[in-house]
């Protein structure tokens, strides 16, 4: 059993990294595009910055499950460097139980409407060429808030400890 969960957690994490590395590229493409654009010919900067703002949330947002599976997201260690290791896993275990898990819920539920509303008409972007699928960006945040609390009922930092 173990191997298998070892194999899904190395698929999961190489999609993870390599669609991590995909955007960071097409991020420094864009932004890089822009300006050279900018000084040669008249491009809608405007529509570029859409595109660096999508693919910075893309990074952003879906990283924070990974991170936190990773043991790897941010936390002030005021406190926890006080604590033993099974003090600090129990309060990250209640923390995220009481705190993150209801909070990533209010996002999916109170999202999912305003998504399906751009979805069902059809909506454009407001720049001026109107880009269809915006209904896509503003489901990565719900879907972002969908992997954040995945790791929290079984931390790897409170089985592991004694």
């Amino acid at each position: 059993m173990n191997s298998l969960l070892d194999r899904v957690d190395r698929i999961i994490a190489g999609i993870a990294i390599t669609g991590a590395w995909v955007t960071l590229f097409i991020l420094i493409g864009v932004r890089v595009f822009d300006i050279v654009a900018r000084q040669f010919m008249t491009t809608p900067s405007a529509l570029l910055a859409l595109y660096e703002r999508r693919a910075f949330a893309f990074l952003v947002i879906l990283g924070i499950g990974y991170a936190y599976t990773r043991n790897s997201h941010v936390r002030v260690d005021i406190l926890r460097d006080r604590w033993n290791a099974r003090i600090g896993a129990w309060i990250e275990v209640l923390g995220g139980l009481f705190a993150l898990l209801p909070l990533c819920a209010a996002v999916v539920v109170l999202y999912g409407p305003f998504v399906w509303d751009s979805y069902v008409n059809g909506e454009r972007s407001w720049f001026f060429l109107g880009l269809p699928l915006a209904w896509s960006s503003r489901d990565c945040c719900r879907r972002g808030s969908c992997s954040s609390p995945l790791p929290v009922p079984m931390p790897s930092s409170a089985i592991s400890c004694s």
